[in-house]
This record gives C-alpha cells, structure tokens and sequence, in this order.
C-alpha cells in the first residue's frame, strides 16, 4: 500500500499541473491558440529517422525528449533531429523509475543526458521531461 502512494506521489510530481517539484510545469499554452505540441519519448532509436520523414512530409514540428544513454548509441540520429529542426529536450540518462531515488541521483542522472545531448548534437535542452 505504502508503494501505491509513493507512486501516486512521483505521478502527481511529474505531471501535475501545478507540481513545481521538477520546476515548472508548463501544461497550457495561450489561452484562444488552437495548437497542439508533438512530443516524442525514448529516443534516439533505429525507428526515429521514419518519423522525422513523416514530419517532414507534412512540415511538423516537434520534441523528441532524448535519454543520454541512447544519445551515446546513436548520435548521428540525435543530429539528425536537430538538422531536421526539431526541438531536443531531456529524457534522463538512464530511464530510472525516480520515485524512489534521492533527489541528488535524479539530478546527476539529468545532468549526465544534459552532457551526452550537448556533446553529441552542441545543443543544451532547455526542456526536461522526468
């Protein structure tokens, strides 16, 4: 029971709408702008060059939140995100189920994938999804 409501916390950590656990969470964009942003997960992977031909057939733009591990294996595709002109955000490096790590391993766990992106593509993220 105790792990059901750690997990309940971790999931209200990262993804409530007024969660600020991991800085601000940004959830609604203008009031009246009919948009929608496009977010990809768990890349760099051997599938993601299939999607930025999709987007770029029809001129979409999105966020591909990159893990640090994955960017080490495949830097020429974490490039061709940025080439693409696609935003790169921060997935972790290592894809840990944070509830229940000290807050000091999450953010040397952040901060490794902030290097790994920055080394392979030049290019810090500005976004961070946990």
């Amino acid at each position: 029971m105790a792990a059901g409501y750690a997990l309940a916390g971790a999931a209200w950590a990262v993804r409530g709408r007024s969660s600020s656990v991991f800085g601000p969470s940004v959830w609604r964009g203008k009031p009246g702008r009919k948009a929608i942003a496009l977010t990809f997960d768990d890349g760099p992977g051997p599938s993601t060059p299939r999607f930025l031909e999709a987007l770029a057939e029809y001129r979409v733009p999105a966020t591909f939140f990159q893990i640090g591990a994955n960017v080490l294996r495949r830097p020429d595709i974490a490039r061709s995100v940025l080439a693409a002109g696609h935003e790169i955000g921060n997935h972790s490096h290592s894809h840990l189920n944070f509830a229940l790590k000290p807050p000091l391993a999450i953010g040397e766990d952040f901060t490794r994938a902030q290097t790994a992106i920055g080394d392979a593509t030049g290019v810090q993220p500005v976004f961070l999804r946990a």
